[in-house]
């Protein structure tokens, strides 16, 4: 059972990452500056517009710390656990695979990726 859990995990982990997550609207006293509406892996594309120089180092490092936080560390993680699930891991890898799967368990998590985004 678990096997097929972690499977449906990873599958609608991916799907949702391409559904809207979040919408902005700016709204002034004189009127309607835009709105727009944003998915996490359209965020992670769409990042640099954001800033005043799109290729700066600072802005492409926000831009690959967002996706290692928000993305990369999760799918890692679902990945380790299925590691363990579904394959037989030696003796002397497991304490290894074990603090690897806890910290991106630690890592995997939203306030570290809004933390990661505000740094």
């Amino acid at each position: 059972l678990v096997g097929p859990l972690l499977a449906l995990t990873s599958v609608l982990v991916v799907c949702g990452g391409f559904l809207e997550a979040f919408h902005v609207r700016l709204v002034t006293p004189l009127g309607e500056l835009g709105q727009a509406s944003y998915s996490f892996f359209g965020l992670a594309g769409g990042l640099p517009h954001f800033s005043p120089a799109p290729n700066a180092l600072s802005t492409r490092f926000g831009q690959v710390t967002y996706v290692m936080f928000a993305i990369v560390i999760v799918l890692c993680h679902l990945l380790i656990l299925s590691i363990f699930w579904l394959g037989k891991v030696p003796q002397r890898r497991l304490s290894t695979l074990a603090t690897l799967a806890r910290t991106l368990f630690a890592w995997s998590a939203l306030d570290v990726v809004v933390l990661s985004m505000v740094i």
